[in-house]
């Protein structure tokens, strides 16, 4: 079971992805956090293997939370996951670690399928 965290601002976004993948084959979302500060703090205390990451949130925005994550626990795979599509957000957060950036308008089939790909690569 790949155990997912979800980290974005928006509680709206976190309940909406949770449902979208709320049946998805091997996927276990353990935790959901509102900021970059919250995510470092969950996965020092919960083995996570893929974290969901919002780029802009309040505290901690989403480019440092995942430069200090990839730190502390390299074998955790971060994909962006923004509202920005923008070259400069995914650069920055493709070389702070993240393996993949996704778009938030981007469909279910795809979610699911970053996290299997990021989760077995």
């Amino acid at each position: 079971m790949i155990k997912v965290l979800l980290v974005d601002d928006m509680s709206l976004i976190r309940k909406s992805i949770k449902s979208l993948i709320h049946n998805a084959r091997n996927i276990n979302i353990i935790g959901e956090c509102k900021n970059g500060q919250e995510a470092i703090d969950f996965v020092k205390q919960n083995q996570t293997d893929v974290i969901l990451m919002d780029i802009v949130m309040p505290k901690l925005d989403g480019f440092k939370a995942t430069k200090i994550i990839m730190n502390l626990f390299p074998e955790i795979k971060i994909i962006a996951h923004s509202s920005h599509n923008d070259d400069d957000y995914v650069k920055k957060m493709l070389e702070a670690g993240a393996v993949d950036y996704l778009i938030k308008t981007q469909c279910q089939i795809e979610l699911i399928d970053a996290i299997h790909n990021a989760y077995f690569d």
